[in-house]
């Protein structure tokens, strides 16, 4: 097969050819892809209500899982954790903790993202 473009990302593709003395004989071309997450999806994760007094309901409009949830204080220290499995609700109780500025970290299985809420 002469001048043949296969897009490798569509179909598999093979060939038989007999040995030959040409080192150019076929080339192969990869288009490149950066591996990662879907930033959007993680950005769309919402804390409800913020600022919040007690209960924090993560919202997850794509319906990612979310599987564990840490709440960090100022410093970073770990003040609160809570680990989901499929039947809960994403909420997470912070009426035991002070009224300041908290970062929770989400792990979901779009990967995880960090963000900021206010406890009065």
């Amino acid at each position: 097969i002469t001048g043949a473009i296969v897009d490798l990302s569509e179909r598999n593709y093979s060939f038989n050819a007999e040995a030959g003395l040409q080192a150019d004989r076929f080339v192969m071309f990869f288009k490149e892809k950066v591996l990662g997450t879907d930033e959007y999806s993680l950005d769309s994760l919402q804390l409800i209500p913020n600022p919040t007094s007690s209960l924090l309901t993560v919202f997850s409009p794509n319906n990612a899982t979310v599987d564990y949830v840490q709440v960090m204080d100022i410093r970073g220290r770990l003040v609160a954790q809570k680990r989901f499995n499929s039947t809960d609700s994403y909420v997470i109780d912070l009426s035991s903790l002070g009224s300041a500025v908290y970062f929770v970290k989400i792990y979901s299985t779009e990967g995880t993202i960090t963000k900021r809420v206010i406890k009065q």
